[in-house]
């Protein structure tokens, strides 16, 4: 089975950000501390999700999906409104992406949208996209994306202690605050003697 991942990546330094999204989408998830000046999170797979995600939005959003087997999707969202996509097909020369948008919205460089023009192109034949299976998410400098869905974090063995998790209902599950490290408490004053006196 080829690698399917599914994500959310909220422009924004503060994780409480993606956090308070998917409690008012009521769509649980696991969020993950900013990087690249973003904030990654990952919630279960499926339209409906996306749905209510995009609908709860209030910011600038960037849905991705990479599935080795069918192709890559972006999709950029300021609040609930769609604003641009990009789409390659892997079966098939089908590709999407008007460079323009993401140039304007400073989420690709000229040079970034070259190359992902160049490589949507051919993404269809299969040594071309291999050599750079990650080239977009890659350019828009997504911290996270690789192999990264809700379910291959919901089995992780070793997942991030930084992670927040988001419960259905809303209930947030944060990760415990690091322990101060231990420093041995201050003797008590020794107490002077009294000289005896003769």
């Amino acid at each position: 089975m080829g690698e399917a991942s599914e994500s959310g990546h909220l422009r924004s330094e503060n994780a409480e950000h993606a956090v308070a999204l998917l409690k008012r989408a009521k769509v649980p998830g696991f969020v993950f501390p900013s990087r690249n000046g973003w904030v990654s999170f990952v919630y279960p797979p499926g339209d409906e999700s996306r749905f209510d995600i995009a609908q709860a939005n209030e910011k600038l959003l960037v849905l991705y999906e990479y599935t080795a087997d069918h192709g890559c999707s972006v999709i950029v969202y300021q609040g609930k409104k769609p604003i641009t996509r990009l789409k390659a097909a892997f079966d098939r020369p089908n590709a999407v992406f008007d460079r323009r948008q993401w140039e304007a919205l400073e989420l690709l460089s000229p040079a970034g949208s070259a190359a992902i023009e160049a490589w949507i192109k051919r993404a269809h034949i299969h040594h071309e996209r291999v050599r750079a299976p990650y080239l977009v998410a890659e350019r828009l400098h997504l911290p996270r994306h690789s192999w990264f869905s809700h379910l291959s974090e919901r089995t992780r063995p070793d997942p991030d202690p930084q992670r927040i998790e988001v419960l259905d209902g809303g209930k947030v599950k944060r990760p415990p605050k690091p322990v101060a490290p231990h420093v041995a408490p201050k003797a008590p004053p020794k107490k002077k003697r009294a000289k005896k006196r003769k």
